[in-house]
């Protein structure tokens, strides 16, 4: 199973929410890593960080 969801919008959100990471089904491989083309991701000890620079 993928952990990528994909395109999260939510319409209370004025800014771009590009991705959903699914926690409960990562397995910590990495792929997300290898394909988010901003390097806003990071896989911590217990759980993945992803973060967004606006500007």
């Amino acid at each position: 199973d993928n952990a990528i969801i994909g395109e999260k919008k939510k319409s209370y959100l004025s800014w771009y929410q590009p991705y959903e990471i699914a926690e409960k089904r990562c397995t910590k491989c990495g792929d997300c890593i290898k394909v988010c083309p901003f390097k806003a991701i990071e896989i911590k000890e217990c759980y993945s960080v992803y973060s967004v620079q606006r500007s």
